[in-house]
């Protein structure tokens, strides 16, 4: 009788072949059937024993507990995380870390039981070695600067400084390898096979943290926030040498890991039934934000955010000014994750009246640039997506 380390030998291929059409059996019967997932799911521990072998198994097991979170908070303990970690560390496959993403969630819901195991098996010492890290790094660079002649009508002279600047780096295989992210962004368009495998795992790393964060779990805040800090990440989000695709990633890991967490709080929409006494007889938009309550902690925050807001506004500020860039179907998904952290900087009250009347006459503009309905068809989802996102703004001016 063959082992299942027995499959990966070729001469047993055809065997390892009719293993993985029965997992795709398994895996198709199971889609939108409720009894069919109870009556898999009894075998779960058999399957578990079969992944990493190449038959499908944690494919069929991954499809089986999506968006199922009774199932996957009975199933899922830390010795499948375990298996799903060692898999990564073996295979260096970013759908691996996929996996582990989506065992995190649940129709878009955290589940904190799963998140706690994945954080502490993920961010554990022993499992550092399948992470890539990400350190700002000051380096010194040679600069032509010219100088006036130091008496008059001695024309100017070229001469050499240098200057210290800091750039994104990234290490990996234990920080014995490294290299910063724009040289690996210009690999990647140049279509250099290392470059792009190490930013495609990156990016799958970066959406497993925006996960393992995803309503306001403290264990990866905490752990990661330190690292991927805010001005780090709006680096990131803001350069437009990075694939679009990289800082939709980093904006995403932007909203769960800094902007949903405390002090934030939603703020108090508009209250419209009030006592006469308290209506003044005129007010103007100054007067009414100078009346308002001023938070000191909510001050220091917006603070450390001001940059993020600008970088916010001046984005969708130019996609008003540039609607042909919905033709750009990968463009399309870092907009939409700009919109939504609008959405969340706007819900947790970091714009003042005056700021948000603005805003939402930028976001109706966005709305306004949507292509047709037979050119939306060609862009993809990402453009509807846009369309769902930009319907809160019907929304924001019932926020205070």
């Amino acid at each position: 009788m063959l082992s299942m380390e027995d499959l990966a030998d070729q001469r047993h291929r055809p065997f390892r072949h009719i293993c993985q059409l029965c997992y795709r059996v398994l895996k198709l019967s199971q889609v939108g059937y409720r009894k069919n997932q109870e009556t898999i799911a009894k075998w779960f521990p058999f399957m578990q024993k079969q992944i990493g072998y190449d038959v499908l198994a944690e494919d069929t097991i991954t499809a089986l507990l999506h968006d199922n979170r009774k199932l996957l908070e009975k199933h899922i303990t830390a010795s499948e995380i375990e298996t799903f970690v060692n898999l990564v560390r073996k295979n260096r496959e970013c759908r691996f870390l996929e996996y582990l993403s989506d065992l995190c969630v649940s129709n878009n819901q955290a589940i904190p039981i799963t998140q706690e195991l994945i954080c502490k098996s993920v961010l554990s010492d022993k499992n550092a070695d399948i992470l890539i890290v990400t350190k700002l790094v000051k380096t010194e660079v040679e600069v032509e600067m010219e100088i006036e002649g130091m008496e008059e009508g001695e024309p100017p002279r070229m001469v050499l400084t240098t200057e210290e600047e800091e750039e994104v780096v990234l290490f990996w295989q234990c920080e014995e390898r490294s290299k910063p992210i724009r040289d690996l962004a210009v690999g990647y368009q140049e279509g250099h096979q290392q470059d792009k495998s190490i930013l495609d795992y990156y990016r799958y790393q970066l959406d497993l943290f925006s996960h393992m964060c995803l309503d306001r779990q403290y264990l990866a805040i905490n752990s990661l926030s330190s690292q991927l800090s805010i001005d780090l990440i709006l680096r990131c989000m803001s350069d437009d040498v990075l694939p679009w695709d990289l800082r939709a990633a980093f904006c995403r890991l932007m909203l769960h890991m800094h902007v949903d967490r405390d002090p934030q709080e939603n703020v108090t929409p508009v209250k419209y039934a009030r006592l006469w006494s308290e209506i003044p007889s005129h007010i103007s938009i100054k007067d009414y934000e100078a009346t308002c309550n001023r938070d000191p902690v909510k001050d220091e925050v917006k603070q450390k955010f001001a940059t993020t807001l600008q970088f916010v506004e001046e984005y969708l500020s130019n996609v008003v000014n540039r609607s042909w860039s919905f033709a750009d179907k990968e463009q399309n998904k870092l907009t939409y994750e700009v919109v939504q952290l609008c959405r969340y900087l706007i819900y947790f009250g970091f714009y003042g009246f005056s700021d948000l009347l603005r805003l939402t006459k930028t976001l109706l503009a966005i709305l306004d640039c949507v292509p047709e309905q037979s050119l939306q068809d060609k862009l993809g989802s990402e453009v509807v997506k846009i369309n769902t996102a930009g319907t809160h703004s019907n929304q924001l001016l019932n926020v205070k």
